[in-house]
């Protein structure tokens, strides 16, 4: 029986549209209502900690992916606001590359804690 094999590990403030995980074990997930993004470090106890919240540039996050750099990467919807799709990003600092890349990385200073790439 799968139920047997399922275990619930917290309640999460709004819904979400899409997960990433690092390989860190960090879980991102967005909050479609909160209009934010946030992470669960999954070897500790239930707890989202908010990465970035903005109510003209994360409207609607969707997809997301962790770059090698230490970016996490989303795009949005803007619907039912403005109905303007965009790519942001939110740098999550040099400890979230993974453990193999040694190249240069961007800072923080080079777009700001959320970088609204396609929000014209």
């Amino acid at each position: 029986n799968v139920g047997d094999s399922v275990v619930e590990v917290g309640e999460k403030r709004s819904q979400t549209d899409g997960l990433a995980m690092d390989d860190k074990g960090n879980l991102y997930m967005q909050e479609i209502t909160g209009n934010a993004l946030t992470v669960w470090q999954t070897s500790g106890a239930w707890r989202q900690d908010r990465l970035a919240e903005s109510n003209s540039s994360l409207i609607w996050a969707d997809t997301l992916a962790v770059d090698r750099e230490g970016w996490l990467w989303a795009t949005t919807r803007g619907w039912p606001i403005d109905s303007q799709p965009r790519i942001v990003k939110v740098f999550l600092g040099v400890e979230h590359r993974p453990a193999h890349f040694r190249g240069e990385v961007q800072t923080r200073s080079s777009c700001g804690a959320l970088c609204d790439i396609l929000g014209l």
